[in-house]
Order: structure tokens, then sequence, then C-alpha cells
């Protein structure tokens, strides 16, 4: 089984919207898997952010990881996080069983 995570990298702002300071409009992360048996893999990705006068507004110096997070799951979609996680998810069973190898040390030597 695997358990999935976010990290939020970057936030980009606008200086000023619809009257508000620093208002996230690009948020860049990674989307983590980590197998129980310990393998990990991580794919890298942006979201867009739409901030409307009038919508709830959190202050950048106030924000959580949580808010994040619900801009960029709302943004992706569950048809998005679902293709994120079959990434990780390929990326994870190539480490459990790799089709390729990196031979460092020649056999003739």
């Amino acid at each position: 089984m695997t358990t999935y995570s976010w990290t939020f990298s970057v936030l980009y702002c606008d200086t000023e919207k619809a009257g508000q300071q620093d208002v996230v409009y690009e948020v860049l992360y990674s989307y983590r898997g980590v197998e129980s048996a310990g393998y990990t893999a991580s794919v890298p990705g942006t979201a867009q952010c739409d901030y409307e006068s009038g919508d709830p507004f959190i202050p950048l110096a106030d924000l959580q990881p949580s808010d994040v997070e619900g801009w960029v799951t709302t943004s992706l979609g569950p048809d998005g996080i679902e293709a994120l996680a079959a990434s990780v998810d390929i990326l994870i069973a190539d480490q459990m069983a790799p089709k390729q190898i990196v031979v460092t040390e020649m056999p003739w030597l």
C-alpha cells in the first residue's frame, strides 16, 4: 500500500488583486508516495489558483499547508490526482522490479 503526501515549494502571488494583497495564483508542488516496503517516488507539478472578489481570503502570512492543499486538489480535480498517483505508482514499481540496470564494474576486470 502506498501513502501519498504533498509538499509545496513555491507560491506565486499577485501583489494586489480584487482589493487583497499577496494573492496566490500558482503553486509549485511535489506529490510523493511511500510504499509500505519503503520505496518512494515523487512527481512535481504546478496548479493554478483563482481568487475572485468576495471569495474567502486568507492572508499570505496566515496560510497553512492544508489551505494550499485544498487549492491544489480543487485545481487538479479527482482525475488529476488519480493521474499523479498513477505516475508515482509506476515510478515505485520500477524501483521494486527494475527493467534496466546500470553496470559500473566491468565484467572483464
